[in-house]
């Protein structure tokens, strides 16, 4: 996802209660003017939410679902 307006503390915070392993790592910057990227995983029941979450403080960029287990 991209955004010019959070910090990995605040999505961090935001997706803490719709999933577990909430992973969120901040990408190298090419331009630190135009914002930040950031590659968020979390395991969940439900992505929609982590989506509308993570949309709620930018543009998402792409979006990998896979099914599994989380045990």
């Amino acid at each position: 996802m991209h955004t010019s307006r959070a910090s990995v503390e605040d999505l961090q915070k935001a997706l803490e209660g719709f999933g577990v392993d909430v992973e969120i790592i901040l990408m190298p910057q090419v331009d630190k003017e135009r914002g930040r990227d950031f590659k968020v995983h979390v395991c969940t029941q439900d992505p929609t939410v982590v989506f509308d979450v993570c949309a709620e403080y930018g543009r998402i960029r792409s979006v990998k679902v896979e099914e599994g287990n989380p045990n």
